[in-house]
């Protein structure tokens, strides 16, 4: 078509790697790793992991991102309800998420300039230094200290 312009639409794929992740009180650190998003089933099988692994009734504490809200999502935590209680931490209120207390630790103390030239490298890096987090309960917990979020057995270990 002389005279008009075109405009094309194009949608940048990006390699990503997405991590869930929980912390015990007791300084435990779980997580888990995948090449893509994070879709309802992802966090479906890690709270089946979290269940199978840690005896005892656990508080879930996140943010209202979709995948948390999906029905899969709620129809597990009906179902295991009996183990598992939920309560979501306001959106864009970091300060109360233990959680984003392990990124920043990941990103700013373990790992602060890392530059990846692919995501391979990313996924093994993230992946050892996870691990070698995760060997270190006592640090997990005193990350998890500095949240905002009443954390009542926790206080004055």
């Amino acid at each position: 078509m002389k005279g008009k312009r075109h405009q094309m639409s194009v949608k940048e794929a990006r390699d990503r790697i997405s991590i869930v992740s929980a912390v015990s009180e007791d300084g435990e650190l779980f997580f888990s790793m995948k090449y893509e998003s994070m879709r309802d089933h992802d966090i479906v099988s890690f709270l089946e992991q979290l269940l199978s692994e840690i005896n005892g009734f656990l508080y879930i504490f996140w943010d209202n991102i979709t995948i948390h809200r999906s029905e899969d999502v709620k129809e597990f935590l009906f179902d295991n309800n009996d183990r598992m209680i939920t309560r979501r931490i306001p959106a864009y209120s970091p300060e109360l998420n233990p959680g984003e207390w392990i990124w920043d630790a990941l990103k700013y103390q373990e790992l602060p300039n890392f530059c990846p030239t692919n995501k391979e490298e990313l996924w093994h890096t993230a992946e050892e230094t996870l691990l070698r987090m995760k060997s270190d309960p006592e640090r997990i917990k005193k990350i998890i200290m500095g949240t905002k979020l009443p954390l009542p057995s926790l206080v004055g270990s």
